[in-house]
């Protein structure tokens, strides 16, 4: 089973979504390390904040902000400078 089903993260069905289209497109490695960035707590592994992450920024920002290709370079503005370069 997988680390994150321990954990049950409830996310929506669009946050989920999102997150599986994002995750894709930036080519997320398993593991862990991105939580961090993102504001959450380092245990989680990197789809797990994905999502987490996701599902925050579709509960809190505005709908036209809500697009994947927005959510995608707010998900890389989260990152310092040398490591945007390499997303």
């Amino acid at each position: 089973m997988h680390p994150d089903n321990y954990r049950l993260i409830n996310v929506s069905l669009k946050a989920n979504a999102v997150a599986q289209i994002l995750a894709a497109q930036l080519r997320l490695q398993p593991g862990y390390g991105i939580a961090a960035y993102l504001g959450l707590n380092e245990n989680y592994t990197n789809m797990g904040a994905l999502r987490l992450w996701v599902h925050h920024k579709l509960e809190t920002q505005p709908p036209e902000y809500n697009t994947v290709t927005a959510l995608k370079g707010a998900f890389i503005a989260c990152f310092p400078a040398d490591i945007q370069s390499s997303i």
